[in-house]
C-alpha cells in the first residue's frame, strides 16, 4: 500500500510543478532561470 501513496504524491508534485511554471511565465518570470531550476 506504501507504493500506491507514494505513487499518488508522486502525481501530485508533478501536477504542482506543472502549475508553479505556468504561474510564473504568467507573471513574467523564466521558470528555467538559475534558482528556479531543481538541481539534479
Amino acid at each position: 500500500m506504501g507504493t500506491r501513496k507514494g505513487f499518488i504524491q508522486c502525481k501530485t508534485i508533478k501536477k504542482l510543478a506543472s502549475h508553479y511554471h505556468e504561474i510564473l511565465k504568467l507573471i513574467g518570470e523564466d521558470p528555467g532561470r538559475e534558482g528556479l531550476e531543481k538541481d539534479t
